[in-house]
């Protein structure tokens, strides 16, 4: 099976390049206290360049929106069942924020796109589809849910009252720039092939393609893998929610609605992808447990190769 086969050789590339990252820390070349600097990095550089290629490279295709709406919805009830579970387990504020980001926003586009080109090498139509469901059904909610779940349960026990002005903040960063202004190009005829904007696409490709190494980077540095072993039951229940109850969600409705087999079977891949490594990048910015997500997040790695394969047989 050629898309298995694909999945667990991404799956090997994602934890060998952290395990580089983890003997460049061992050797001194890197150091823990960097993974701020590379966490700021790309929240403030690299993401927001990503996000508006992503967005002004393709434009929204609004009559499959009831995808994105469908992985939007999952989301919002995989991060509710994560707080009520973070509650339950009285977690502190900022292993609280670690656990329910984990939980409830997949790497949709990092192992997504490559997983769903491998599964339907001839038909171009499912990779837009990936693409759609990606972009708006997870990362407009990552890149404002997320960014505000990282900001209210980072800021201290006084933020309990404050979260309209997080939400605030969040309108003036460059990741809601980016956003807004992907979104702007995207809808003008003939940008693509404009000059001007030509010249603006190469110039934020080049920033856009750092992304993954220098997130890979920073949940390197984070990660402890001496404390895993502290963190199983959070780990099991994090993956439980991700990786199984998001997936089976996604595909209940689908059921019972007259939609392509093709936009299911992309919906459920796409949502049974591992926790978004941009998780960990978020705690790190604005003061969650980064050390409990990074162990969230390669933990979620190392059980989609097994669960996706899961979904595999299933579809």
């Amino acid at each position: 099976m050629p898309a298995a086969e694909n999945l667990l050789q991404s799956i090997i590339v994602i934890v060998g390049l952290i395990g580089l990252v983890q003997y460049l820390r061992h050797i001194g070349l890197l150091r823990r206290e960097h993974a701020g600097l590379f966490a700021l990095l790309v929240t403030e550089v690299t993401l927001p360049a990503l996000i508006f290629i992503s967005l002004a490279g393709h434009p929204p295709l609004w009559r499959e929106a009831l995808l994105p709406a469908f992985m939007m919805s999952a989301e919002i009830i995989c991060l509710a069942l994560a707080w009520a579970v973070a509650n339950f387990l009285q977690l502190s504020r900022p292993q609280k924020g670690a656990f329910i980001l984990a939980s409830g926003f997949g790497t949709s586009a990092l192992l997504g796109y490559v997983i769903v080109q491998q599964v339907f090498p001839t038909q171009p139509g499912a990779l837009t589809d990936a693409v759609f469901i990606s972009e708006i059904g997870v990362g407009l909610l990552i890149f404002t849910l997320g960014v505000f779940i990282a900001r209210y349960y980072g800021a201290g026990e006084d933020a309990e009252g404050g979260a309209g002005a997080e939400i605030l903040k969040f309108f003036y960063s460059p990741i809601f720039a980016a956003l807004v202004l992907g979104v702007v190009v995207a809808s003008i005829p003939g940008a693509a092939a404009n000059p001007f904007f030509t010249l603006i696409f190469k110039f934020l490709d080049i920033l856009a393609q750092a992304n993954t190494w220098l997130v890979i980077v920073t949940v390197g540095l984070l990660l402890e893998v001496k404390t895993l072993g502290a963190v199983v039951p959070l780990v099991l229940l994090a993956g439980a929610i991700k990786l199984i109850v998001q997936p089976l969600l996604v595909f209940m409705p689908t059921i019972w609605l007259d939609i392509p087999d093709l936009w299911r079977q992309v919906l459920v891949l796409e949502a049974a992808m591992p926790a978004a490594t941009l998780s960990a990048v978020f705690a790190q910015r604005y003061g969650c447990d980064a050390e409990l997500a990074s162990l969230l997040i390669f933990s979620s790695v190392v059980l989609s190769a097994f669960t996706v394969l899961g979904v595999f047989l299933v579809l």
